[in-house]
């Protein structure tokens, strides 16, 4: 059985919104664990009670999703520590689900159910109006 884990990585300039929560809890439809990577200033020394201070409504968030924080720190010109501040809990996709997650990201079956049929759809509407409308890869991969 293959284990996913996803990783939402965020800089420190967009790392305390609550959105970001939502997306990486987005993740356990198709991965067993989600995490939210916050990027952390170099000049300020992570602690968890600044995390919990200023990351309180995130910490909450997250616990209520079953999603887990890592936060990852400058260290150096080129290097990082990575610190693992609340572990996730552990997702159960369905291997349906998780293989045509595979399959989309390696590239073998991209348009599966009705949400592929509609892009197909989408597709051809665009070809037939004289629109290019690139390969139907939305995420840019």
């Amino acid at each position: 059985m293959i284990r996913l884990v996803s990783y939402e990585v965020k800089k420190w300039d967009s790392a305390w919104w609550l959105s970001n929560v939502f997306e990486a809890a987005a993740h356990a439809g198709f991965c067993h664990e989600s995490y939210l990577v916050l990027e952390w200033a170099q000049d300020v020394t992570f602690s968890h009670d600044y995390l919990d201070e200023y990351g309180g409504h995130l910490l909450e968030a997250c616990r209520r999703f079953g999603v887990g924080i890592f936060v990852m720190q400058p260290y150096g010109a080129d290097e990082w520590r990575l610190e693992r501040a609340l572990l996730a809990s552990d997702a159960r996709p369905s291997d349906i689900s998780v293989n045509e997650y595979l399959g989309y990201v390696l590239g073998r079956k991209r348009y599966s159910g009705e949400a592929g049929r509609l892009r197909i759809r989408a597709r051809q509407l665009d070809e037939e109006d004289g629109v290019d409308g690139g390969d139907g890869n939305e995420d840019g991969e």
